[in-house]
């Protein structure tokens, strides 16, 4: 397999969500960590030597998934017919980005009475945000792979 390496990096946040092996004693150092070791990653795809749409898609391939489990088991599925593997699995890929997305405006407001809206708003936003942060680092090693002209 030629992209190992490559495969690692994409399913690190898993692992880090996974594991707790972000810093909690340094929730915003971490996240600062973590948000651009994504960016990083970002980067690293654009310079892959497949087509840049292959390598884009491959790069958010496990996000993908991850987000269709979380949709599927959070958003289409009620509480007792959800799969907990299936859970863990979404919501442990995206942990390292819940503590960004708390500090966007507030997504509390939700709801008055439960915490469940808010907290898959929270989930949702911190998908997003870590789609585009992926997108922005791409854009970014691809801007810096052209030649000035």
């Amino acid at each position: 397999m030629k992209y190992r390496i490559q495969l690692l990096w994409i399913v690190a946040p898993f692992f880090i969500g996974l594991g707790g092996l972000y810093f909690i004693s340094a929730p915003y150092l971490s996240q600062t960590i973590i948000v651009l070791f994504w960016f990083w990653v970002g980067t690293r795809f654009a310079a892959l030597s497949k087509s840049k749409l292959r390598s884009f898609v491959f790069g958010n391939s496990v996000w993908g998934i991850c987000f269709v489990l979380f949709v599927w088991q959070f958003l289409l599925e009620s509480q007792p017919d959800r799969f907990k593997a299936l859970e863990v699995i979404s919501l442990s890929y995206i942990s390292p980005f819940y503590i960004v997305t708390q500090a966007l405006p507030p997504i509390g407001y939700f709801s008055r009475f439960t915490l469940t809206p808010a907290i898959t708003a929270l989930t949702v936003v911190a998908y997003l945000l870590m789609f585009c942060i992926f997108a922005l680092g791409f854009l970014w090693g691809r801007f810096k792979q052209q030649p000035a002209s």
